[in-house]
């Protein structure tokens, strides 16, 4: 499946970064995200909360829920925002794995990390306080992705990526849409020292049988386009 699908994206399995060409995402109540967030996380934790635990990390970065699970909205999500689920209708999908509600802990740094998206990770954010996410290439251009854990734990990137070369995403607004590699590079964020929820990210994953591949291309070739100078790709040096 995912090396088909970068055999359909052709030049844009290379990208690393670029923000998306859509409208603005809308604006939702900080506090009231906070609070579904905190309620629908003590009801179950997400797959990626789950393998940091059990690898026994020292602590998690995000405080995040599904919002939808495969193509079920939970805990009363899209009655809450319905706005979310049809700023979603502007992705070139019908049907999604998941939408992740991704709150970053203030004071708090994310570690070098892969998604499981397919080729390319489609993302919100709802407001990032300075965006300080930065990608560091793959040492060779891979054809999979490195999962963040192993059975020793978090990986160990040194060995498979430029960790001494981080490449820093810049973002058009403090809200906007964005795309990202899962094969390329892997990617971490800086702290921030707002307040909770000042850093929301959605992490949406499509069902990648279900992409309107036409529509996708098209997105992405606007992209790149409207937001050359924003666009980060693969370094031929790299290859």
């Amino acid at each position: 499946m995912s090396i088909d699908l970068q055999e359909q994206l052709g030049r844009f399995s290379d990208l690393i970064f670029c923000p998306l060409d859509l409208p603005p995402p809308p604006r939702v109540g900080r506090d009231a995200l906070v609070r579904w967030v905190q309620e629908a996380r003590e009801q179950s934790i997400t797959n990626e909360e789950r393998l940091s635990r059990s690898a026994n990390a020292a602590s998690y970065p995000w405080s995040s829920a599904y919002a939808a699970y495969h193509g079920e909205w939970r805990c009363g999500f899209d009655a809450q925002f319905p706005e979310i689920p049809s700023y979603l209708d502007l992705f070139p999908t019908d049907a999604w794995i998941c939408v992740n509600v991704l709150i970053q802990e203030p004071q708090t740094d994310v570690w070098l990390h892969t998604d499981p998206d397919p080729v390319l990770g489609w993302r919100v954010y709802l407001g990032h306080g300075g965006a300080r996410v930065f990608f560091c290439p793959t040492i060779e251009r891979r054809r999979s992705r490195l999962s963040t854990w192993t059975a020793e734990g978090r990986r160990d990137w040194s060995k498979f990526v430029r960790t001494d070369q981080k490449l820093y995403a810049r973002l058009p607004a403090d809200a906007c849409a964005w795309a990202l590699t899962s094969l390329r590079a892997a990617h971490g964020v800086e702290t921030h020292r707002g307040a909770m929820g000042e850093r929301t990210t959605l992490l949406i994953v499509p069902d990648p049988e279900r992409i309107d591949m036409a529509a996708y291309l098209d997105l992405l070739e606007r992209s790149v386009r409207k937001y050359e100078e924003y666009a980060i790709w693969y370094p031929r040096k790299a290859a």
